[in-house]
């Protein structure tokens, strides 16, 4: 069955979100959301309606969370914000990794 997954890429703390929804080719997909201010949450539509997505809480020291890409290093199709807040699902199982950038505002 064809999914979404994200991946943490590298970090140390916190859960990746989890996608419950099986797609087909030309499906709309939602991206999930990254917080770190909160326990992972469902995620809901602007209708309040479950995307059946349970938000992550990733995060990993002395960087901070950029966006999703579907290649590791960060040179894949990029995913979320400010790029994107849902893709076109391509018809093969999808990973998502998290990309993290270095927090310049952390003194080492």
């Amino acid at each position: 069955m064809p999914n979404v997954f994200y991946n943490g890429n590298g970090s140390n703390g916190g859960q990746a979100p989890v996608d419950s929804n099986t797609y087909v080719a030309g499906k709309t997909v939602d991206d999930a959301v990254n917080d770190t201010t909160k326990t992972p949450y469902e995620q809901t539509d602007s209708n309040g309606n479950s995307l059946n997505i349970v938000t992550g809480n990733l995060t990993q020291t002395g960087a901070i969370f950029l966006y999703w890409s579907t290649a590791p290093d960060g040179g894949g199709t990029i995913h979320g914000w400010p790029a994107d807040t849902s893709f076109t699902f391509p018809n093969q199982t999808t990973d998502l990794r998290r990309r993290p950038a270095i927090d310049e505002s952390i003194v080492m």
